[in-house]
């Protein structure tokens, strides 16, 4: 199957997210090769994807080979319509393609001599396109936000012994997700398509730059997005460029994240390039409620996604208990998590570990889940039924900012 954007004047807010954020294969002609990108950012659901038949084919070379592909689809379609595997949990040999936005380059394919991203790319006729990419090839991805926080006051939480720890954070925001999330509190970071380009290196300096205007004797440098962990090697890289311009246990490198992709060798390249905490954002225990909150719609999908971000936490407390600090949030709203889904998520929590902390996470209106209350008072509730199951540690930040709980 096949799609097309199409737009509904009468919820359009006229908010331009879409022209300053969306990067679109086919603005320049005004064709629509079908890629999502703008209905995903789309705040008000004014854009849809509609199935449209394509009749015509366009020819080109996949690593060598001539194929006949469907006119007006990406790469990225190309590449499944000719049966090239493109999962959306990674794969050895396989082009992984989780965003859908052009953000975090892990679908990164050789178009015409250029690297692009796959999913993010109009094909055309003639068009050469190599799935492997050339050995001295250097990861990119979208990143911005490079900024700094009060302890506590973003990815949080760190603790010495159960005292929330008075570390300021430095941080920066990774373009590009794999959940869809209705309520997202990061959406124009987590389905953004236009940014900076950073390698690496290029953002472990900008950062660190970051931490030096702090001046502090310990810092936090925090990865957080959209979803960090979709483009493995460009992560990987760049926690041991930060572990190189900032050694010592003075500086902590932590990583949030919703744990989709966290498989066990993973968390092992994590630790071993120079991560120290961790952040795990379970959205919920049970598969139905999973898929309410992250707006996933592919069940097999979902069931994989929620069942690798508890087993990273099992497998992060066993192996890493006195290496990596772990924390993990719940997200709290009754129109999302109700009290017995969070309550569940505290006794899994405290069958694995009564000491891992959790940050209840109130989330408040936004994106397309304006009719969202802010929860502060029921969140005091929730707060204290964690703290009934024998949690050690629970926090939350009320709406004036106040952290509360450690």
């Amino acid at each position: 199957m096949f799609y097309v954007a199409v737009h509904h004047p009468d919820k359009c807010q006229k908010c331009g997210v879409c022209s300053r954020s969306v990067s679109c294969p086919g603005e320049e002609e005004a064709v629509c090769y079908g890629c999502g990108a703008c209905a995903l950012i789309c705040p008000h659901e004014a854009l849809e994807m509609v199935e449209e038949k394509r009749k015509g084919k366009v020819s080109l070379k996949v690593n060598g080979e001539k194929v006949w592909v469907p006119e007006r689809i990406t790469v990225e379609a190309a590449l499944k319509e000719i049966s090239r595997r493109l999962p959306l949990i990674p794969e050895e040999q396989s082009v992984f393609a989780p965003c859908g936005v052009g953000a975090c380059w892990a679908c990164a394919v050789e178009v015409d001599g250029v690297i692009k991203p796959a999913c993010n790319v109009g094909v055309r006729e003639g068009m050469k396109v190599k799935t492997k990419l050339p050995e001295d090839y250097v990861p990119v991805r979208i990143v911005g936000g490079f900024t700094g926080f009060i302890p506590g006051e973003q990815s949080g939480p760190y603790v010495d012994g159960v005292r929330f720890a008075p570390y300021p954070e430095v941080c920066c925001y990774l373009a590009g997700c794999d959940f869809r999330c209705p309520q997202c509190q990061s959406w124009e970071i987590s389905f953004k398509g236009i940014g900076n380009l950073f390698t690496p290196a290029h953002a472990a300096k900008r950062l660190t730059k970051e931490k030096e205007m702090r001046r502090a004797e310990s810092i936090t440098l925090s990865i957080s997005g959209g979803e960090c962990t979709l483009n493995r090697p460009w992560l990987i890289q760049f926690i041991k460029e930060l572990k190189d311009l900032n050694p010592g246990p003075q500086v902590h490198i932590l990583v949030a994240t919703n744990g989709s992709l966290l498989t066990d060798s993973y968390v092992d390249e994590l630790y071993q390039a120079g991560m120290t905490d961790i952040v795990i954002g379970l959205k919920a225990l049970h598969l139905e409620n999973f898929m309410h909150v992250t707006g996933l719609r592919d069940r097999d999908l979902a069931e994989k996604y929620c069942r690798t971000a508890w087993d990273a936490v099992r497998y992060i407390d066993t192996e890493y208990k006195d290496k990596i600090t772990l924390g993990v949030g719940f997200p709290y709203n009754k129109a999302l998590n109700d009290v017995d889904e969070v309550k569940a998520m505290g006794e899994a929590i405290h069958s694995i570990d009564p000491a891992i902390v959790v940050d209840l996470q109130n989330y408040t209106p936004e994106f397309r889940a304006k009719f969202l209350l802010a929860p502060d008072d029921e969140v005091a509730m929730v707060h204290r039924t964690l703290k009934d199951i024998g949690l050690e540690v629970v926090i939350y930040k009320t709406d004036d900012g106040r952290i509360v709980g450690y």
